[in-house]
């Protein structure tokens, strides 16, 4: 579309505006809207909107370029066609019915959008003109504009620019149809209840499926965000501690889907080789958790702390570094909700709505899913279908009445419901202090720990005194602390960053590279529990390993932020001496993802490449992966004497940045 007008003929007239004043453009076509989005200084608004306002208008779509752009997509597609997530979610999706869009394939390639059409003597630039006619009509089209100009100039400018576009009624424009009338699974349509063995040569998974109720237009309710606060707890009688405990699936992500086409819950499990060989008891658990809560009803207690953390996350959520963004989320969500709700749709629980909480979760049942196991094991001449446009053959089977009757019966000892959020923010009140115009104030240090810092820094004084507390030095030479205060930031949130610097032998050891990844892996494994109470409440602390030290950063709303700090810290310096099965876990772990190819992208796996050749410090992923299969290097002794000689040697530099 961005390629030229009837007014603009030129193919680059766009572009080159844009680059006359600092801007650039984008798209993205999504399951039910595409997104045209661009930033332009201001000076270059008027001209800009003009060009692209051509384009809804009166687009030339050029058969030469179109046909370009076909390539373009193609060659998109064959690089994302390896990907074991879009494998997955276009088979899963691909099962629905035909009469649902949910079916199609949503992405094209050479021979859908191009060759099969020519062969039957269509044309497609007369179908995308068709297509442009029927869908991009004034009362499907939504703009936003953000600059800094009055309302006034800005509606001015709009109408200016849009005005064009030819007013369409109902007739001519309908609104976009739901389909829920054509539900997308169902046991009469046989596309339910089905069990599929993917290969693949990364790590392997299990995807499980849910249809569920519509939820598109409860958007108010909001009511998987009570499923998902579940399966997010890791506390004491949770799915996560239990499948950790049992090394079975070391993390699960999950998500909803809804649109006109219905709505679905997916869920995917990280599996270890343990768990991919035991896939029925992670199901059994999944579903004994699952029924557990259930069973328990709806905490309103929970539900109202959930609706209040959610209303603190939206009053005082950090500004986007772009506009860039800003007009694309929005431009896209005005397709869906009414203007008043366009902030807040998906984001906050207006209207807390128990009974379909509860209808959500009984639908969550091992009789309403399908069912996807993601292995290196599965040999593809096995398989009885094939997936025709991401080239992969598949075993395709109805799961066992048998399995199911189990999995209904499922029970594990100890499970029980999450407990309310206890660290749910109150204290919000900002201070006005900051650091001087050179930058961030040093604070005093004295036999290595940061001294009370001045009245400026008052508020960072607790969370300071949390870190030097637990810091491997032994001489303030090794400490400094500084605190840039709140700069220019109105929100009552803090960021603590750490670094821990490591000593120059160390930087050209590989066994030490690995050891470092595998320190920041067997920390976050043994503090995923006792943190998860507060990082449910918009904490959150990150340890990653550098090629010259480690990194640690602790973010969030202020007011519990030092208990946080004084948590993580006595791990990152000692995790402990008792740490066998989880060291041996983080190293299984880290062997099956760096033996992964196929979550990188090319670009991703050059990029490697290029750093090993051009950074000191940085290893081939062949290399990592012999170094951590080897076991007289990489063990537990080898790891405790690595953590020694750095804490005995680091540097180590505390930022504090806080406006509370």
């Amino acid at each position: 579309l961005f390629l030229g007008s009837k007014k603009y003929p030129d193919t680059d007239a766009f572009s080159d505006v844009l680059a006359l004043h600092g801007g650039q453009h984008n798209a993205y076509t999504a399951s039910e809207e595409t997104v045209y989005y661009n930033e332009i200084g201001n000076e270059g608004l008027d001209a800009g909107l003009d060009i692209f306002a051509q384009f809804f208008i009166s687009p030339s779509f050029a058969e030469s370029m179109v046909e370009k752009e076909v390539h373009a997509v193609d060659s998109e597609h064959k690089k994302n066609q390896p990907d074991t997530q879009r494998r997955l979610w276009h088979l899963l999706r691909s099962q629905s019915n035909p009469k649902n869009p949910a079916h199609q394939f949503a992405t094209g390639d050479l021979e859908t959008l191009l060759t099969t059409p020519e062969r039957e003597g269509k044309s497609l630039v007369d179908a995308l003109r068709k297509f442009h006619q029927k869908n991009y009509c004034a009362r499907r089209l939504h703009l936003v504009i953000v600059g800094n100009f009055s309302t006034e100039e800005l509606l001015e400018t709009a109408h200016r620019h849009f005005d064009a576009i030819p007013k369409a009624n109902k007739e001519e424009c309908p609104s976009r149809p739901h389909y829920t009338q054509f539900p997308m699974y169902s046991k009469e349509q046989r596309n339910l209840g089905n069990s599929f063995t993917v290969h693949s040569p990364g790590s392997p998974q299990l995807w499980l499926m849910f249809p569920v109720t519509s939820l598109k237009e409860e958007y108010k309710k909001l009511a998987d965000a009570y499923l998902w606060n579940a399966l997010g707890h890791y506390g004491p009688g949770s799915l996560k501690a239990l499948l950790n405990a049992k090394e079975l699936a070391p993390h699960y992500s999950y998500y909803t889907e809804s649109t006109v086409a219905g709505s679905v819950l997916f869920l995917t499990f990280a599996l270890t080789t343990k768990g991919a060989e035991r896939v029925e008891e992670v199901m059994s658990d999944f579903f004994a958790y699952l029924d557990s809560v259930r069973k328990a009803g709806v905490n309103r207690q929970l539900l109202d702390s959930i609706k209040q953390m959610r209303q603190v996350n939206f009053d005082y959520q950090e500004e986007q570094s772009s506009e860039f963004d800003s007009v694309s989320g929005l431009a896209g969500s005005l397709t869906s909700v009414p203007p008043e709700d366009v902030l807040t749709a998906g984001v906050l629980i207006d209207e807390p709505d128990e009974v379909l909480i509860q209808k959500l979760m009984d639908e969550v049942n091992p009789s309403n899913m399908n069912m996807a196991l993601v292995t290196p094991k599965f040999n593809e001449s096995s398989g009885n279908k094939h997936e025709p446009y991401y080239n992969f053959t598949y075993l395709q089977q109805e799961i066992d009445r048998n399995l199911i009757s189990r999995l209904q019966r499922a029970y594990s000892e100890g499970l029980s419901p999450p407990p309310n959020l206890r660290f749910v923010p109150t204290e919000l009140q900002l201070i006005n202090e900051t650091a001087g115009p050179a930058g961030p104030d040093r604070l005093p240090v004295t036999a290595g720990v940061p001294s009370s810092a001045t009245s400026g820094a008052a508020a960072a004084t607790t969370a300071t005194a949390a870190l030097s507390s637990t810091l491997p030095t032994t001489g303030s030479s090794r400490l400094e602390a500084w605190w840039l205060g709140r700069h220019g930031i109105d929100l009552p949130k803090a960021l603590l960053n750490v670094k821990v610097g490591l000593p120059r032998s160390m930087l050209d050891s590989i066994e030490d590279s690995v050891l470092g990844a595998m320190h920041a892996r067997v920390v976050q494994s043994l503090l995923e529990q006792p943190a998860d109470a507060l990082q449910m409440c918009g904490l959150s602390y990150g340890l990653s390993a550098h090629a010259d030290g480690f990194g640690v950063t602790f973010s969030g709303f202020d007011q519990h932020l030092a208990e946080l700090v004084k948590l993580v810290l006595p791990y990152v310096r000692n995790p402990g001496s008792d740490i066998e099965v989880r060291f041996e876990q983080a190293r299984r772990q880290l062997i099956l993802d760096m033996m992964d190819t196929t979550s990188l992208q090319p670009y991703q796996h050059a990029m490697e490449a290029f750093e090993v050749v051009t950074m000191k410090g940085r290893f081939s992923r062949r290399a990592l992966l012999s170094t951590a299969r080897d076991a007289s290097k990489i063990n537990v002794e080898a790891y405790l004497s690595f953590l020694q000689n750095v804490m005995q040697h680091a540097r180590v530099t505390v930022l504090v940045h806080t406006h509370t």
